[in-house]
């Protein structure tokens, strides 16, 4: 159940990388791993993680643009990656949600709506489900607003980064209480040691990381989580993380 980023290796030959190691369960990065979508690339990036069980993390940064030459720019590339993903047979995409609009900014965008609507329905006929990351700001951080999104879009679940959450809200009984409200929706974490640009400031969740185990173990018991990425992108902190919570994940 607990895999790694490739965000923590190098971003050329990753997949040797990646044969160094224990995990099985992966997430590409593709905003820091270089993968060029040519189909020699593709042919053997298949063949490399073969015995991997693969997700992806798009590179769609502003799919929720207000410009919407750049809004549906972005929706190509989220096509492509979808088909990148059924081609090595990855069954997940994170994607970002939005944290510069808001809810009816949101509405308004309907080529997007649609687009959504449209594209997750395709990809998970396909065995791939589309998953929308908690953010670290805005108003797609509260639960009410989520709740309602996740409605919009059927066939969308939810990332939950926990770096963010921590991040976002002020105490541990409003992260359980956010994890409770939308526990069916939370198929899918992102653990990190922090909600900063930088991710390594804290090393081993530093003085939080009492705060963070009860935190993920009330998640292992509430939702119905698949895989949990560590997504960090310094080697030796994400191997210190994983020894922290492999009995929340993988009790003996």
């Amino acid at each position: 159940m607990i895999g790694i980023s490739t965000s923590a290796g190098p971003r050329h030959y990753w997949h040797l990388w990646l044969d160094k190691n224990n995990y099985k369960i992966v997430e590409i990065d593709l905003r820091h791993t270089y993968f060029p979508f040519y189909e020699f690339v593709i042919n053997h990036v298949k063949e490399s993680v073969k015995n991997y069980d693969l997700s992806m993390h798009s590179t769609t940064e502003a799919l929720f643009s207000e410009n919407e030459v750049v809004r549906k720019a972005h929706q190509c590339i989220l096509m492509a990656e979808i088909d990148i993903a059924e081609k090595i047979g990855a069954r997940q995409i994170v994607f970002h949600a939005p944290k510069f609009i808001d809810l009816e900014g949101l509405k308004q965008q309907e080529d997007n709506v649609k687009f959504l609507q449209d594209v997750s329905k395709s990809a998970k006929e396909k065995g791939i489900q589309l998953l929308m990351e908690y953010p670290t700001k805005g108003p797609f951080t509260e639960k009410e607003v989520l709740k309602e999104v996740l409605k919009m879009f059927p066939d969308i679940l939810m990332c939950l980064d926990v770096g963010h959450l921590v991040k976002v809200k002020n105490s541990i009984k409003e992260e359980k209480q956010l994890v409770n409200e939308l526990s069916e929706k939370i198929v899918y974490l992102h653990i990190n040691d922090s909600g900063d640009e930088e991710k390594t400031e804290h090393g081993d969740f530093g003085e939080k990381k009492e705060h963070y185990i009860e935190l993920l173990a009330h998640i292992r018991e509430t939702c119905p989580v698949k895989k949990a990425i560590i997504e960090i992108n310094d080697e030796e902190i994400a191997k210190s993380i994983h020894n922290s919570i492999k009995h929340i994940f993988n009790p003996s």
